[in-house]
């Protein structure tokens, strides 16, 4: 299993985050100011941010390592590829990929300036949300493998594209846009699948860009959405179409979070709180049955009140420092917890693609989770897909999924074309 490659992701994606983005984004118009902060408060800052860098990155490491285990492909026919989809097989799971998004939009989830939707029963709500995010984007990944050999690639591109730009107009996150643009660079095999994902990627980003304020708002029709807007709708749809002319530049600069969150967040009053309950309100984040004490707001940390509309985000470690309240002993256990289980799962993930003989897209889902965790701050989702990885990379429930697929992708007709193939051979 390759190791040094997701480090090297990580080193590169901190370095940029938390030293060449601040510069970088102040270049651009509409960026948030940084408030005025003394030399001690960036020395703290960096200090920190060493010190979390030290716990983080050998915690991910430790995670990706152990015994090598004897894994047999489960592939019989060749180790190398990945069984392709039938046409109509494809089709349909686009279909209803498609669909997955239109009943999304019908009940509203998903929506980034929205979430004041109706919960679903059993769960739903959740179902849909995240497996049109991470399962989607997998099973994409897969096909796309499966068709980067065949003359009908081009015809799944088309797919690929239509589907991807409906999923960025219908939830309108850029976030999502680029995991559904990920599986379109794994379809082609030359120095074409680069120009195909950064045309694909740039593309729906504009699309998820420009439907927050041209047509979500329309779609939701909730009467607290557009008041917020009211008459400066139009001003904003000015300054969503004034930053689609710096795309993606414009997405990196105010997308990600890094040293301003960070400072903000280490400036922050602190609370005094036991270790007890400090490792109690980090659990509750992770483990949904575990109860604790209130969050504290985002928004407040940020300089802004908890009726301010939309959503505010923190960075990786500042949004542990906070779950743990601000706890200086707690805070490096649970960030070595959350860079190990993050390395484990890729592991238990990367042992699962190599029985199907699918090994050219580990790194693909170490991106993805890398994504989930630093970028979307979803260290909730770990504990299920440190499972869901467990689970998978056994050798019993590999056999059960090839089985599956199998079932799938075979042709019916091709047994009766055998058994008629040898009537005639025995006549």
């Amino acid at each position: 299993m390759d190791k040094s490659t997701p480090i090297r992701i990580v080193w590169v994606s901190l370095l940029f985050i938390y030293i060449l983005h601040y510069p970088l984004s102040q270049l651009l118009p509409d960026v948030p100011p940084v408030p005025q902060y003394e030399w001690g408060m960036w020395f703290l800052a960096y200090v920190f941010l060493l010190f979390s860098s030290a716990i983080f990155i050998p915690a991910l490491y430790f995670g990706m390592s152990g015994r090598a285990p004897t894994i047999s492909t489960i592939v019989a026919h060749d180790t190398n590829t990945v069984k392709r989809f039938s046409l109509i097989t494809t089709i349909l799971v686009f279909f209803l990929f498609a669909l997955w998004s239109y009943l999304m939009v019908i009940f509203k989830i998903g929506m980034t300036i929205y979430a004041d939707f109706e919960p679903l029963p059993f769960r739903l709500t959740g179902i849909f949300f995240y497996g049109r995010l991470f399962v989607q984007p997998i099973i994409l990944a897969y096909m796309a493998i499966g068709y980067s050999s065949s003359k009908l690639k081009w015809l799944v591109l088309l797919m690929m594209f239509g589907l991807g730009a409906w999923v960025s107009l219908s939830s309108g996150s850029r976030f999502a846009a680029l995991l559904f643009a990920l599986p379109i660079f794994l379809l082609f095999k030359s120095k074409v699948r680069y120009y195909a994902f950064a045309i694909c990627l740039t593309i729906y980003i504009i699309i998820a860009s420009l439907s927050r304020t041209f047509y979500l708002p329309e779609v939701i029709g909730d009467i607290d959405i557009l008041s917020i807007y009211g008459s400066d709708l139009a001003k904003e749809q000015d300054r969503d179409l004034y930053k689609t002319l710096l795309m993606p530049i414009s997405y990196i600069a105010y997308r990600v979070l890094g040293i301003r969150e960070l400072l903000a967040t280490l400036s922050f009053s602190d609370i005094s709180i036991s270790l007890i309950d400090a490792a109690m309100a980090f659990l509750s984040t992770i483990f949904p049955f575990i109860q604790s004490a209130g969050d504290i707001s985002y928004k407040v940390i940020m300089g802004g009140s908890e009726d301010d509309f939309g959503g505010v985000g923190l960075d990786l470690f500042s949004m542990i420092w906070v779950r743990n309240r601000f706890n200086v002993i707690s805070y490096p256990f649970a960030l070595a917890l959350i860079g190990w289980m993050l390395g484990k799962t890729y592991r238990y993930f990367a042992i699962s693609l190599e029985r199907f003989g699918v090994m050219n897209i580990n790194i693909l889902i170490f991106i993805i989770l890398f994504l989930f965790v630093v970028i979307e701050g979803r260290s909730n989702l770990l504990p299920f897909l440190f499972f869901l990885s467990w689970l998978t990379s056994r050798k019993d429930v590999a056999h059960n999924i090839n089985s599956i697929f199998k079932l799938i992708t075979t042709n019916p007709l091709r047994p009766a074309q055998r058994l008629k193939s040898t009537s005639r051979h025995n006549e």
